[in-house]
């Protein structure tokens, strides 16, 4: 029998062991392919505005999720090869060469590798036109596009894992050249020793995951930036601290505990935590740092996807806005909604706008200033509500483009005349960069402050259905290059702004963030759970013997399950619930940023991590206990 015929029979009879692994590599190909196909596909980068950033935005992201894949792979052929040292050890000790143990190991691996590869890409193949239908959804593509298998994805997908499992190959190959044969045989019987119980550390844990909270949730402004990177510091050292020194800390307060140490099998199961607490501290602290990172893009992704949405229209109320600098622009643009049968008029509004900029302060301070007439007709079309009305002379209404909750403003001075604030609310009243922190006045006053001030008349456009004004957007763009070219000036431009293209833009960004920030996440989700879950049953094979004298004592099959159980939730619910803790306090500072809540998206995100946090808890609590059983 030859040695790769003999490591495919190694494969088959290990494939239950190897189960959740296969599950995530094949996930991983999965999204790794999906993702490659999105980034090689041009129509969708066509449909999304012609945006590069998409395509490279997924190249990134394909990069994110092989350099991790590498090292979950990696990790988990550690514990493999831990497990069959003994059986490593017993083929040397009958006389097979180095070499061959070494060929054998590798081919194991590589055929592992490519039966993943295999599967993960019939699926990806299978599936990717339905998460490109969901991606398109996200970015609320116009167009109808085409999607069709994509070999340069298929390439690429093939050299990316090829060369990862060639490397871990080769290293888990070399096992047989790296242990004395002595070391093979000797790998089970090691047993970690109990980790001491620092009180000290255990307290300074606490210490740095409070104060680096602290710090980030009271920080401000420019000091945001500086304050994240302390919170980053101080949260990671915490977390290695709190799971190495804090939990051995209170598992032996918990064992001094007479009435609760010996209820049960609690002696068991504080036994069995405080001896493997020490080989699980750094990869539980890890996983539990992963989670909250991934919690905390995938939370940020929905944030923004969520603002976007919400504050479209705020920032671009009209549709089309040009400066009347000629009766022919206008009527030009007229002409042209007016012909087109997908995006009819359904309000036109002229309007005359004051520029004023205050020459004292050292920051931009400009404002437009409107009449309350041409307020009204703004306000009407857009459903603008003001309870406070403009009764004296000296009273204003004020819309900010951002507002400085900390520093409310009551009046403000133009000129020489001082002007009452009664109404103060954050909104473009006409496209952003075309009128910024904008004043109402009385009609009586703006006739006065015409005098003195620039004038500027400007025509606002709404059309219908305009988030599909893609091929009007187009014609409304050439007639004004058409325009500033009449003008014989190249510097000239025409002030101008459309909402279609900014919402384009932004839409674009926004879905495409969400998409592959939920999609990684789940990636770093089924690996991490999987990393837990064949290292528990890593270290059950281990305890199989000390569960069989627990049986031959009189230990109930049931006590022993419940021992079990006990475990694994301290092993997975340990991290999941760290990582939240984690994730909830950085997305505060986006919530709060955004003025948006923070509950929906933490709660949107932490649902299916704990679902299938769940999930791998229970298969894990089985195999564990089949496994000593």
């Amino acid at each position: 029998m030859g040695l790769f015929s003999i490591a495919f029979k190694n494969v088959k009879r290990n494939f239950k062991n190897y189960a959740m692994y296969f599950i995530s590599m094949i996930f991983s190909v999965l999204v790794y392919f999906m993702f490659k196909s999105i980034e090689y596909n041009d129509q969708i980068a066509n449909v999304a505005n012609g945006m590069k950033t998409v395509s490279k935005a997924f190249s990134g992201a394909s990069v994110i999720i092989a350099l991790f894949v590498f090292m979950f792979i990696w990790y988990s052929n550690s514990f493999f090869i831990k497990k069959r040292k003994r059986e490593i050890g017993l083929y040397s000790m009958l006389g097979v060469k180095k070499k061959n143990i070494a060929a054998m190991m590798f081919y194991e691996t590589m055929t592992m590798g490519i039966i993943a590869l295999v599967i993960g890409a019939f699926l990806g193949t299978f599936f990717s036109k339905g998460f490109i239908l969901i991606f398109l959804k996200l970015i609320d593509a116009e167009n109808i596009i085409k999607t069709t298998f994509s070999i340069k994805a298929l390439v690429s997908t093939i050299k990316t894992f090829i060369l990862i499992y060639f490397i871990v190959s080769i290293s888990g190959a070399s096992i047989i050249y790296r242990y004395e044969l002595i070391d093979l045989f000797m790998a089970e019987s090691k047993r970690e020793k109990e980790p001491k119980a620092s009180k000290i550390k255990a307290i300074l844990s606490l210490i740095l995951l409070l104060g680096g909270y602290i710090i980030y949730i009271s920080s401000k402004g420019s000091s945001l930036g500086s304050a994240a990177m302390v919170t980053l510091i101080t949260v990671v050292i915490g977390t290695y601290l709190f799971f190495s020194s804090f939990t051995v800390y209170y598992l032996k307060i918990k064992r001094n505990n007479k009435k609760f140490h010996f209820k049960g099998l609690n002696m068991i199961s504080n036994s069995q935590l405080l001896y493997r607490i020490k080989g699980n501290a750094r990869a539980i602290a890890t996983i539990a740092i992963l989670i909250a990172t991934t919690l905390t893009a995938s939370g940020a992704s929905i944030s923004f996807y969520k603002f976007f949405s919400q504050n479209m229209d705020k920032a671009n109320p009209f549709d089309y806005v040009i400066k009347a600098e000629d009766n022919k622009i206008k009527n030009d643009i007229d002409k042209l909604i007016k012909n087109n049968t997908k995006n009819k008029l359904k309000e036109k509004i002229d309007i005359t706008a004051l520029q004023y900029k205050n020459d004292g302060s050292d920051i931009y301070d400009g404002k437009s200033i409107l009449s309350e007439k041409d307020f009204n007709k703004i306000a009407k079309a857009k459903n603008i509500e003001v309870k406070n009305k403009i009764n004296e002379e000296k009273d204003v209404y004020y819309f900010p483009t951002y507002a400085d909750k900390n520093h409310k403003i009551n009046g403000i001075r133009i000129k020489s005349e001082y002007f009452k604030i009664v109404h103060s609310e954050e909104r473009s009243l006409v496209n952003m960069m075309i009128l910024d922190n904008t004043l109402i006045v009385k009609d009586e006053e703006f006739i006065k402050l015409e005098k003195q001030l620039k004038k500027e008349k400007y025509v606002l456009y709404l059309v219908e259905n305009h988030n599909r004004s893609g091929e009007l957007t187009k014609d409304f763009n050439n007639i004004i290059k058409n325009h500033e070219k009449s003008k014989n000036d190249p510097e000239h431009k025409l002030v101008k702004s459309n909402y279609y293209e900014n919402y384009r833009e932004n839409v674009s960004s926004a879905g495409t963030m969400l998409f592959i920030g939920c999609f990684v996440g789940l990636v770093f989700l089924v690996c991490t759970a999987s990393i837990i879950f064949f290292k528990q049953l890593s270290e059950a094979m281990e305890e199989r013997h000390r569960y069989k004298i627990l049986r031959n004592i009189g230990v109930r099959n049931k006590e022993l399950k419940a021992s079990i159980y006990k475990q694994m939730t301290f092993i997975f619910f340990a991290p999941l619930i760290v990582g939240i803790a984690h994730g909830g306090v950085a997305l505060s500072i986006f919530g709060e940023l955004l003025n948006l809540g923070i509950l929906a998206p933490i709660i949107m995100v932490a649902i299916p991590y704990t679902i299938v946090y769940l999930i791998y808890y229970f298969l894990t609590a089985q195999f564990y206990y089949k496994a000593i059983s």
